[in-house]
């Protein structure tokens, strides 16, 4: 009897192409992500015969022009996230140089890719090609674990014998999954203690077009502008939410996701508007607020800072003892930073925010890492002309894992999901 493929010999690659529907140049790399429920097919429009004949048998059919949809089903830690970012979004920049990378992603253009499906056990592989991610949905719970929805529209599939994949395949499978346990939400700058659960949604509006090309293939894949929104439950603590729902007042909602060993999940959202809430009554239960918001960027309101990010710094500071930060804000006068024995990295965080002004140190951090966590250095101000750097004539930049680029803000943008991961943009 011949072997029959299994979900446990299954796993799922993404990578990115050189063009729609054109491989890398070998050998071809690719991100091995840990995946549920794997559904991409092939489609294709069926056109059947309506002539009138005398007869009452169906009459033949055509087919049209074959392509590709569907979704998977993506577990979230701080590798898997990455090249599903990249391709949903589009913009990437990062920082760091080893331990704890902070990448960014910001709505840009779409990156065509390629999707293998292995079955190594029987030797068969399907490949797609010419894919986009179309949108997905995250939910952050109260407690439980990460997962995703990515939906997918692509080209054309080809089923090949060996793997098409011949250069390095970063497994992202090995990391812990984002647990919803410490998720801290803010509203308006203001932590939110009383949510219970928030979903968002980006949809990058796909569509396709068929061409008289003389193939059997979709021509284009393309997007529109792009639609975020997202929904929230809340505990019915006092009537603040409501009454910005019901004032139709632009706020704006951070999501902050800790891992272990400082890696974490941040996605800022600077201007959001809620929908005139519903206040559920949920039996003799606790009454809940159920909130629609809508996401959106505006030229000089959609603001965020230029930062940069250490290392994750945990147990005794003291080697840094009269080491130094050299740092200029916004294209400023470079200010030094000395330091004096500090203990921790609070300290740390203390004597940059006590030798320096336009700029604040903060800890990215779980709630219950009270003397760890990667250091972040952002201008006091916001936009394009905003930005910071940790120059190279700094004695305890290496020490803490500074880089030594220029990091400017953005404006204008709708989302900035930012990911501390161990691995490299």
């Amino acid at each position: 009897m011949p072997p029959y493929g299994q979900g446990t010999s299954e796993s799922l690659t993404l990578g990115f192409e050189n063009g729609f529907k054109t491989m890398p140049n070998a050998p071809v790399t690719g991100d091995k992500v840990p995946v549920t429920s794997p559904n991409i097919r092939p489609e294709r429009n069926k056109f059947t015969s309506n002539a009138l004949t005398g007869s009452h048998e169906p009459r033949p059919i055509v087919f049209g022009k074959v392509g590709v949809s569907g979704s998977f089903g993506l577990e979230c830690n701080p590798a898997s996230l990455m090249p599903v970012c990249k391709g949903l979004f589009g913009g990437v920049r990062s920082s760091g140089v080893s331990g704890v990378f902070a990448v960014e992603y910001y709505l840009s253009t779409m990156l065509p890719m390629f999707i293998q499906q292995s079955h190594a056990d029987i030797n068969q592989y399907l490949l797609w090609n010419g894919i986009y991610l179309g949108s997905t949905t995250w939910q952050f719970g109260s407690e439980g674990l990460m997962e995703c929805t990515v939906n997918v529209m692509g080209a054309k599939q080809s089923v090949f014998s060996a793997t098409q994949i011949g250069g390095t395949v970063t497994d992202r499978t090995g990391y812990e999954p984002f647990s919803y346990l410490l998720v801290r939400i803010k509203q308006g700058g203001t932590v939110i203690g009383y949510s219970q659960a928030v979903e968002l949604t980006i949809d990058r509006k796909l569509g396709k077009a068929m061409a008289q090309d003389q193939t059997n293939e979709v021509a284009v894949v393309f997007s529109e502008v792009a639609e975020i929104m997202g929904k929230m439950t809340a505990l019915f603590q006092d009537a603040t939410l409501l009454n910005l729902a019901l004032s139709g007042a632009e706020t704006s909602l951070e999501i902050w996701l800790p891992s272990i060993n400082g890696f974490g999940l941040l996605v800022e959202l600077p201007t959001i508007k809620f929908r005139p809430p519903a206040v559920v009554t949920n039996g003799t239960g606790l009454v809940t607020q159920e909130l629609e918001f809508d996401v959106y960027g505006k030229a000089g309101v959609s603001l965020h800072p230029g930062r940069v990010r250490s290392n994750y710094i945990s147990g005794s500071t003291t080697a840094l003892d009269t080491l130094t930060l050299v740092i200029a804000v916004d294209g400023g006068a470079d200010q030094t930073v000395t330091f004096a024995n500090p203990a921790d990295v609070n300290a740390v965080v203390t004597q940059i925010n006590a030798q320096t002004t336009g700029l604040t140190a903060s800890l990215d951090r779980a709630a219950t890492d009270t003397t760890a966590g990667v250091i972040r250095i952002e201008s006091d101000t916001k936009g394009t002309t905003s930005s910071v750097v940790v120059k190279a004539a700094s004695t305890a930049d290496v020490i803490l894992g500074f880089d030594n680029a220029v990091h400017s803000g953005l404006d204008g943008k709708s989302i900035l999901v930012t990911i501390l991961t161990p691995v490299a943009a």
